[in-house]
């Protein structure tokens, strides 16, 4: 029988030689096997006397784990960094097989991460509004923030004890935010306030509640923290403007009314909103969003104003820049009128105006071709606007001044807009009264802590000044309870020397 040949890479021919079939390992084999299995178990598992039966240590690093055989099975877990903590779960995870107590998935929870529990709960809170998935979001990124300032080396959830949450609450309450709650740096820095940190401290209380129930942890951290809530009094302070205040704040109005900034909104309005402010009590939201269908001028002799829910459709005119014409006749070329304008929310951002926040615009409706009007270069889109007041409903009869700012405002009304005081493309005004009302306490000379709801204070205040009774406060200012409306009834001894006269010839 001629053997077969084949060529090796160096270009030699050599016998191709059948491999003989292995033989079985003898003992001596199996011993050094083992010994090597030993050694190299020994090189990266260290142990010391004082520490609990079954924790080790890894060799080529500072990690603890506990490892032990338990009903014929090796149970290995890693405890961390830190050695007590290390120590304290080893001694746990003893007492737990020594009765017999084995629950695999509480021992795989002992170890979650922090990163796990945050993204399960997040999902789970997939189907809450944006906003408060937001919430959500911003409140544990600030934990982690904290955490990675203070305690580096947690980011187990079991290592989050109730001390570090207290420091959590004092590490809050030292930081410093914006006056408007955004990152700025032009902006004036204030402290966080307590009610911001017991939102914070609720969120996380919810959050950790979530790690009990999937018994991933014993206890709540944030179940005993608790923070002193302001009293009822300090919580209602107020701030009424004087008369002569409101005379000079008016005639600021006046003035900015006259020479404002061309870019705000407000131009042109802003003493009529004023005036409707000091002598109505609406509230910021109510007077910006007060439709014309919650006005009956035909009520009394001046007519009155309701405060209540309302959806409303109406159609938004965006003026288009010059600088954008082109593009969007471009956009709407060959395209059917039923045919969305802007495939891509890039896209309208290019054409709408500076100032317009297209989550808005595309919350409030997306243009199609048909909406384009390019003899007056206005997007003609189709909105619906809702709105519900945090407080109670109710109504406010007008005055002839306020009357009067009703009928100066008519126009907006034949133009096709639902709002009362309106912005330019008939929708609800979007700038910010707060900055503007800072402009205007500035160049009326003002104090510079009023606030815009000052002005509902004041209007409560003076009614109660001229006598008015408390009962007819709380229906004027629609509110809840009386108590709310006890803090215009301080005493004032302008008042009662006025009315202790009343008392003369009692006693005679």
């Amino acid at each position: 029988m001629v053997k077969k040949r084949h060529s090796d890479r160096f270009g030699q021919n050599r016998a191709k030689v059948p491999q003989k079939s292995p033989t079985p390992s003898s003992s001596k084999g199996t011993r050094k096997k083992s010994a090597r299995r030993n050694k190299k178990k020994k090189a990266y598992q260290i142990r010391e006397s004082a520490w609990p039966d079954n924790l080790y240590r890894y060799a080529a690093a500072r990690g603890y784990f506990f490892e032990r055989q338990y009903q014929g099975k090796k149970i290995k877990k890693p405890l961390g960094r830190k050695l007590p903590l290390a120590m304290k779960e080893a001694i746990a995870f003893n007492e737990t097989l020594d009765r017999g107590e084995y629950d695999p998935l509480v021992m795989d929870a002992k170890q979650a991460t922090l990163a796990k529990l945050i993204s399960s709960y997040l999902d789970q809170c997939a189907g809450l509004a944006p906003k408060t998935l937001a919430s959500y979001e911003g409140k544990t990124r600030l934990f982690l923030l904290f955490l990675n300032q203070e305690y580096p080396i947690i980011g187990r959830v079991n290592d989050v004890t109730p001390a570090i949450a207290q420091d959590y609450v004092a590490w809050r309450l030292r930081q410093d935010v914006p006056r408007s709650g955004k990152p700025g740096e032009d902006a004036v820095s204030r402290r966080v306030s307590p009610k911001t940190v017991r939102t914070d401290i609720a969120r996380l209380k919810t959050i950790f509640g979530s790690a009990v129930k999937r018994r991933w942890i014993d206890a709540n951290p944030f179940a005993e923290i608790r923070l002193v809530k302001q009293s009822r009094e300090r919580s209602s302070a107020h701030n009424p403007l004087s008369e002569a205040e409101v005379k000079r704040l008016l005639e600021a109005a006046k003035t900015y009314d006259e020479s404002g900034s061309d870019r705000s909104t407000f131009k042109g309005m802003m003493h009529d909103m004023t005036l409707f402010f000091l002598l109505t009590g609406l509230r910021l939201r109510e007077l910006i969003t007060l439709p014309w269908d919650h006005v009956d001028l035909d009520w009394g002799d001046h007519g009155i104003i309701s405060i209540k829910p309302f959806r409303i459709d109406f159609t938004l005119h965006v003026r288009v820049p010059l600088r954008s014409v082109k593009k969007v006749e471009r956009l709407a070329h060959n395209r059917k009128g039923s045919e969305m304008l802007c495939a891509k929310k890039q896209q309208i951002e290019s054409i709408v105006p500076n100032g317009y926040r297209v989550d808005k615009l595309l919350s409030l409706g997306r243009p199609c071709v048909r909406d384009w009007d390019s003899i007056n270069r206005t997007l003609c889109i189709p909105a619906t606007y809702s709105w519900r007041q945090k407080a109670s409903e109710g109504s406010v009869p007008l005055l002839p001044e306020t009357r009067a700012v009703i009928d100066r405002h008519a126009m907006a009304r034949f133009d096709g807009s639902p709002f009362v005081f309106a912005h330019q493309d008939h929708g609800p005004l979007r700038s910010s009264y707060w900055e503007e009302f800072k402009r205007l306490l500035k160049m009326a000379k003002l104090p510079q802590n009023y606030r815009v709801h000052d002005l509902r204070h004041t209007f409560g205040k003076t009614l109660r000044r001229r006598g008015v009774p408390l009962e007819t406060i709380m229906g004027l200012m629609r509110h809840a309870d009386i108590r709310e409306t006890m803090i215009y009834a301080q005493y004032d001894s302008t008042e009662g020397a006025r009315e202790i006269t009343k008392l003369a010839g009692f006693v005679s």
